[in-house]
C-alpha cells in the first residue's frame, strides 16, 4: 500500500459589475430616462426606458450616473492525503481566504439637497471598500464515489480598510429641517445619507447645534434620524452635520454646514395653518394638494413652524393635454413657486402672505388658495416643486390659516 501527501493550491476570481442612471429634462419638450444593468464575467442584464412629451414649461434637468464593480479574489491551500494516486482515492483539508473589493463611482444632481436651500446639488464619488473573510474547507472522492466538498468552519466577514479617492462630495450628509425657528422653541432636525449612497450600514452622526452644544445620533442611512433642541438666544446658528462612520467599519468624516435663524417668533399670528404638499409631478406639470397631514377646517401645523409659502400667478395659460382635470384636481391657469422658508407667526393677514409672494417674484403672484383650481382639495399647475416638501396654502372660507 502506498500513501502520499501534497499540497494544492488553487486560486479564482468572481467579477461583477452594475451601472445604473436616470436623466430628467423639462423644457420646451419633456423627456425622461434611465437605465440600470448589471454584468458579471458571464454576461449582461438589465433593463432601460426613455419617453418623452411636448410639455410646455420652465426648463428643469437633474440626472446622474452610479457604478459599482465588485471583484472577489481567493485561494486555496491545502494538504491532501491519496492511496496510490489522487485518481484512485483522496482526502483533503484546506484553507480559503477571500478578499471582497467594492469600487463605487457616482456623478450627477439628482442625490439630495444636503444644506437644505431647496436645490440638488451636483456631486461626485469614488470610493473603495476591501473585506476579507476565511473558510475552512475539506473535499474527498475515490474512484468508487462522486467528489464531496465541505465546508467546515467560516469566519465572520471583516472589514479591511476604506478608501475615498477623490475627497467624494456625495459621502456629505443630508440635513433636514427649518431655515427660520422662534427662540426657546424645541425645534426637530433630520440627519441620513444622500440617496445614491449604495451601503445600508448603520451610520454614526455628530450634530453641531451652533451654539457650543451637539447632540451625537446614529440611524440607518437611508431613514431620517432625528435629533431636537432649542436655543436660548436670537440670532444666526451654523449648525454642522459630521457622518463620521458606519457600524462596517468605515470612516468618512464628511460634513454639511448650513444656518438658521433663530427669531423672537417674528409675528403675532397663533393660528395653526393649513399646509399641502407636491402629490404628483408630470413632466413640466406639478399636482399640489392636500394629503392625510392637512386640515382644512382648522389647520395642520403650529404657527411656530418654519415652511415654504406656496406662490401662484395665474396668467390664463392653457391646460395641457394628457392630464385628467377633475373638481379635486383642476387646472388652475397659472405656474407655482416655493418662497425662502417663513415662519407661521409671520403670516398676520392674506395680504402679508401675498406680499412674501409678489416681492419674491414679482407683480402678480400672491399665495394659493384651496379652490385655485375651481373646486379645492388640490389642483395642477405649470412648475416644478419637490414632492418632500410641505408649504403653506391660504383657504378663503375656513378658519384655517395662521391669521384667523
Amino acid at each position: 500500500m502506498y500513501i502520499g501527501f501534497n499540497l494544492p493550491i488553487t486560486a479564482g476570481l468572481q467579477f461583477n459589475a452594475s451601472v445604473t442612471g436616470s436623466v430628467t429634462y423639462n423644457g420646451a419638450q419633456a423627456a425622461s430616462g434611465y437605465f440600470d444593468y448589471t454584468c458579471t464575467l458571464d454576461s449582461c442584464n438589465g433593463y432601460s426606458n426613455f419617453s418623452s412629451s411636448n410639455l410646455q414649461g420652465p426648463q428643469t434637468l437633474t440626472g446622474g450616473v452610479s457604478g459599482r464593480i465588485q471583484p472577489t479574489i481567493y485561494a486555496q491551500l491545502a494538504i491532501r492525503g491519496y492511496l496510490y494516486d489522487d485518481s484512485v482515492a483522496y482526502a483533503q483539508v484546506g484553507v480559503r481566504p477571500y478578499l471582497y473589493g467594492d469600487l463605487w463611482g457616482y456623478y450627477g444632481n439628482n442625490c439630495g439637497d444636503a444644506d437644505g436651500d431647496g436645490y440638488f446639488e451636483t456631486v461626485d464619488a469614488l470610493t473603495f471598500d476591501l473585506d476579507w473573510q476565511i473558510f475552512i474547507t475539506a473535499q474527498a472522492d475515490s474512484f468508487l464515489t462522486k467528489e464531496k466538498r465541505w465546508t467546515l468552519w467560516t469566519s465572520p466577514r471583516w472589514h479591511l480598510n476604506y478608501w475615498d479617492l477623490i475627497g467624494s462630495e456625495a459621502l456629505q450628509p443630508m440635513l433636514v429641517g427649518n431655515a427660520s425657528v422662534p427662540v426657546n422653541t424645541t425645534q426637530t432636525y433630520n440627519a441620513r445619507m444622500r440617496p445614491c449612497w449604495p451601503y445600508s450600514d448603520t451610520v454614526n452622526y455628530q450634530l453641531g447645534w451652533g451654539d457650543g452644544s451637539s447632540s451625537s445620533l446614529s440611524g440607518a442611512p437611508a431613514s431620517l434620524t432625528p435629533a431636537s433642541h432649542a436655543w436660548s438666544s436670537t440670532g444666526t446658528k451654523g449648525l454642522s452635520l459630521i457622518a463620521q462612520s458606519d457600524s462596517h467599519g468605515r470612516q468618512f468624516n464628511k460634513t454639511t454646514v448650513r444656518n438658521v435663524q433663530v427669531t423672537t417668533g417674528g409675528g403675532t399670528a397663533t393660528h395653526m395653518g393649513m399646509t399641502w404638499k407636491a402629490r404628483q409631478q408630470y413632466g413640466a406639470y406639478v399636482n399640489v394638494g392636500s394629503d392625510g397631514q392637512s386640515n382644512a377646517y382648522s389647520g395642520d401645523t403650529s404657527p411656530y413652524t418654519s415652511l415654504p409659502i406656496l406662490c401662484l400667478k395665474k396668467d390664463g395659460r392653457p391646460a395641457p393635454s394628457g392630464i385628467s382635470f377633475d373638481f379635486y384636481n383642476g387646472w388652475s391657469g397659472g405656474e407655482v413657486r416655493l418662497s425662502s422658508p417663513v415662519t407661521g407667526s409671520t403670516l398676520t393677514s392674506r395680504a402679508t402672505a401675498d406680499g412674501i409672494c409678489a416681492s419674491t417674484y414679482g407683480s402678480g403672484w400672491r399665495m394659493g388658495e384651496f379652490h385655485d383650481g375651481g373646486g379645492g382639495w388640490g389642483w395642477w399647475a405649470a412648475g416644478s416643486i419637490s414632492t418632500t416638501t410641505r408649504f403653506w396654502v391660504a383657504i378663503n372660507d375656513q378658519p384655517a390659516n395662521p391669521w384667523n
